[in-house]
């Protein structure tokens, strides 16, 4: 719209001042446009970081299971490593209220996980999982009691940590090294070699020690694998072409160990300490 609030010119003949009301509500008109086309701005500029966020929270899961890139120069350790980290950030954007308690809260997809079929173990006894997805009165009251367990074994400070890795993120971030490029699973003339299809079992071991430490001890099982797939360059992923296929015996296994530490550091934080990956292969 132009601005014409400073232009002047012979009056028309109606009333009295009519121009000069005219002009008012022309000088009006501009003032209003240039105030929505501000506002338009705002929310367009409100509307790109919402996007942004939400690429950010959501980009984890997607980087893990979608497409992992090769990442040249860097150690499966380090990878993991970072994943976790990266795991842990995201994850404390999104917290889940417990009920009843106003002065702790866990991660959402601690939450999420005990809805499923994960096998969570504390001192080696199997806590009650299987809660429900739904957000039900009876599966909130079961979630809070199975934190109430935690918090009475090993206190209440590290159980929003814990709860940040005692969850299938963590398995994601494994799967991941596993499943690309520098990955430890080899052959034994040292190819390495991605594993498209297996039975996996998971299972999380929770233990706590007398100096107030805790230790997750992380076990992924991959049995029944049909094959295994070197891996394509471009897309980082096993391949699928025919000729890329190895066979292997039908008895084939390989599993992963990762054990975290939760210490508490000089200020009576709690801190993770990541321990080494240790894998094991029989496949020829």
């Amino acid at each position: 719209m132009t601005d014409v609030s400073g232009v002047s010119g012979p009056r028309g003949q109606g009333p009295q001042g009519a121009g000069s009301v005219l002009g008012k509500f022309k000088d009006f008109l501009v003032r209003a446009d240039r105030f929505f086309s501000q506002i338009g701005e705002r929310i367009r500029e409100w509307a790109g970081s919402v996007k942004r966020s939400f690429v950010s929270l959501f980009s984890l899961p997607t980087r893990q299971t979608d497409r992992p890139l090769p990442r040249e120069g860097v150690s499966p350790q380090a990878r993991l490593e970072r994943d976790i980290d990266t795991l842990l950030s995201v994850d404390c954007q999104r917290r889940h209220p417990i009920q009843g308690r106003e002065d702790i809260d866990t991660s959402w997809i601690f939450r999420r996980d005990c809805g499923g079929s994960a096998t969570f173990r504390l001192d080696g006894e199997r806590l009650p999982t299987g809660i429900g997805t739904a957000m039900t009165e009876q599966s909130e009251s079961d979630f809070a009691k199975l934190v109430a367990s935690l918090e009475d074994r090993l206190g209440t400070d590290c159980i929003p940590l814990l709860s940040g890795l005692v969850n299938q993120g963590t398995f994601g971030c494994i799967d991941s090294v596993l499943g690309s490029p520098g990955t430890p699973v080899r052959l034994e003339n040292g190819t390495e070699v991605g594993i498209p299809a297996a039975r996996r079992s998971y299972s999380i071991d929770i233990d706590g020690e007398e100096d107030g430490t805790v230790v997750l001890s992380f076990h992924v099982a991959l049995t029944e694998i049909p094959f295994v797939s070197t891996f394509d360059p471009e897309s980082g992923l096993p391949s699928i072409d025919d000729q890329n296929r190895i066979q292997v015996g039908g008895d084939s296994r390989v599993e992963a160990d990762l054990q975290i530490r939760l210490v508490r550091n000089q200020s009576g934080i709690y801190e993770p300490r990541i321990g080494d990956l240790q894998v094991r292969s029989d496949l020829r």
